[in-house]
This record gives C-alpha cells, structure tokens and sequence, in this order.
C-alpha cells in the first residue's frame, strides 16, 4: 500500500504538483536542474551564517570525541617536526652522520617517552638523531649522552635524569602543545 503524497509546490516556478516521491521538491526535470545549479544563489545571508555556526558549532562537538591519545599523537608529531628543524643544521646527537646525511631523521628522546612521559614534550630531552641510532640502536643512550652533556651542559642532563614527576595530560594540554609546537616550526621555517 502506497502512501498519499499530497500536492507540494515547486521550488523554482512555485507551481502546485503532485510528487511522484516522496523527496521531489519540483515540478518537472527543468526546473530540477535550475533548482541544482541555484541552490547557492538562494541561500540568504542570514542562513549561510546559521550554517556555518552549526558547521563551527559541529566541529567543536567532535574535537570533544576526538581521544586523548591521538591529541597526543598529534601534538607529539608537532614536537618532533619542530626539533627536527631546530637542530636541521646538526648531525645525530648520538654518532658520526653529519647534518647533510641522506637518510631519514627522527627527534629521538633521551628518556624516553615510556619511561618518562612527563618530559616528552621538553626540548632538552629531544634532539635530531638519525634512524638507524633511534630504531636499531634503541637510542645509542651512552653515546647520546657523552654529546648531549657537550651541547647543554651536564647540570642541565643530571637534571632531566632526575627528574620523576608525574605528569597528567589533558586534552587542553595536548591541544595547547600542538598548537605552540606548530606556530614554532613556521617561525623557524620563516627564519630560515
């Protein structure tokens, strides 16, 4: 059993018309087509702007559903992409690759990351090393040091070694280090 669609009026050429479905905003094919071609011209001023605060509105809605984690993940790859420019003129911090070397580089942590979160973010902790000392090597550690007491000092690494707080992130942390780490990468980018 069918459903009784009652007479609409069309869209475009304001005529009443019976729908063949239950949708159908207009009366025949041409005027679906100029109805396609003008939605935008018919939107008020009034409506796109109720429209994009729903979009706004939408969009803060999800950022609320988005996990600590990947807030995380994302504010950690802000991080690295930062100190791996800030120490682009350098080489590993852990061996001999000089600063022109053609493979990859990471931002490897001198404690890392499962050991000492709360300093995952502090940028004497984190340095541009190369792949094969962060991945093969599992930070080559006794080397890292040695250079790392040379570059900061060794007040500054007994201090990070010593350091055991514990550390809480929050969403607005994470959101906050992301946007920091972004806005300090484009200086440097501009910069250089």
């Amino acid at each position: 059993m069918s459903a009784v669609l009652k007479a609409k009026r069309c869209r475009v050429c304001r005529r009443e018309f019976i729908p063949a479905r239950p949708l159908q905003c207009c009366c025949q094919y041409s005027c679906a087509i100029t109805y396609s071609k003008g939605s935008e011209k018919r939107q008020s001023a009034a409506t796109k702007r109720m429209q994009a605060a729903e979009r706004a509105e939408r969009r803060e809605q999800l950022q609320k559903l988005v996990p600590l984690s990947k807030l995380k993940n994302r504010a950690q790859t802000a991080f690295n992409r930062w100190v791996r420019e800030r120490d682009a003129n350098e080489g590993c911090i852990s061996c001999h690759m000089p600063a022109n070397y053609g493979g990859q580089w990471h931002a490897g942590h001198y404690r890392t990351t499962a050991a000492a979160s709360h300093l995952r973010f502090h940028p004497d902790n984190c340095h541009k090393q190369c792949s094969q000392c962060n991945n093969h090597k599992s930070g080559n550690t006794v080397e890292y040091r040695k250079r790392l007491i040379d570059k900061i000092g060794l007040e500054r690494v007994e201090s990070l070694e010593n350091d055991n707080r514990i550390v809480k992130w929050t969403r607005e942390d994470m959101i906050a280090t992301r946007k920091r780490f972004n806005e300090a990468w484009a200086s440097l980018k501009a910069s250089a």
